[in-house]
């Protein structure tokens, strides 16, 4: 019975097995698919800054004038002596502020560098896979594949005999 079994699972498979050859890679073309990624740059680029500074004192008569009203109002505070001691420390700041009441005005420009960061989205394509072509028997045959090949190389392909 066994026998028989054996005999009719041959009979019934086909008789096929599998020889190795060779054929030569005629032609590899890497595809790339679109990666875009976020890629910062700075740039940098001067401007002209101004610069501020006092545009001379008060006049003489203008520090006059700080003393006489610093003076007086320095003559409304302290008793006996102490009221001369205002009156005078009065006339002296009254004076002092007179003297800096520049005004600030633009007295020059400096360059000054400004910079900003940038970001740009850029593609950076990111290998596929290879479309290949090789010819076996004088017939050419196209295939895709992760592997690298390079051309004229020879590979080996697999061909079933009957």
């Amino acid at each position: 019975m066994r026998k028989t079994l054996v005999a009719l699972a041959l009979a019934f498979t086909p008789n096929v097995s599998f020889a190795a050859d060779y054929a030569v890679i005629t032609a590899v073309h890497p595809i790339f698919h679109d990666r875009y990624v976020t890629r910062y740059e700075t740039y940098c680029h001067d401007v002209e800054v101004p610069v501020y500074g006092r545009t001379g004192g008060g006049s003489s008569g203008d520090v006059l004038a700080g003393a006489i009203i610093g003076g007086a109002i320095g003559n409304q505070f302290g008793n006996g002596s102490g009221k001369d001691a205002m009156t005078v420390l009065g006339a002296i700041l009254g004076a002092n502020e007179a003297s800096n009441s520049g005004r600030q005005e633009v007295v020059g420009y400096r360059l000054e560098q400004r910079c900003e960061r940038v970001a740009n989205q850029v593609n950076e394509p990111v290998l596929s896979h290879y479309n290949i072509r090789y010819e076996y028997n004088g017939q050419e045959y196209h295939e895709r594949t992760n592997r690298k090949y390079t051309l004229g190389q020879r590979v080996r392909v697999r061909t079933s005999l009957n």
